[in-house]
């Protein structure tokens, strides 16, 4: 069996993205936290806690939003000098960085 160049760069591509896509599937904070293995949502209060992203050496300010003393989304703090609220893609995978 004989295959083309344009065959062989095509069927990489298709497999190539497949293989990402089957990464990309959605998997929620919840299931990620440590004490929450059994796939339950931690339920309690909700806070903010004001902290600063370590990602880089710019140091913006974050807003992490907790469930019961678990991280569950980060966001910028709109009252910092530095970022005045806005995030970079680092800061916004701080969540990743903390629970992979």
């Amino acid at each position: 069996m004989k295959i083309s160049r344009r065959e062989f760069v095509g069927s990489g591509l298709v497999g190539g993205a497949a293989a990402a896509c089957a990464g990309c599937r959605p998997v929620f904070i919840t299931q990620a936290l440590g004490r929450a293995g059994t796939g339950k949502r931690p339920t309690g209060p909700i806070k903010w806690v004001n902290s600063a992203c370590l990602q880089c050496c710019a140091g913006c300010g974050i807003r992490v939003k907790t469930i019961a003393g678990d991280a569950i989304k980060i966001e910028g703090n709109p009252l910092h000098p530095i970022n005045r609220g806005r995030l970079c893609p680092k800061g916004q995978a701080g969540l990743q960085v903390l629970y992979d």
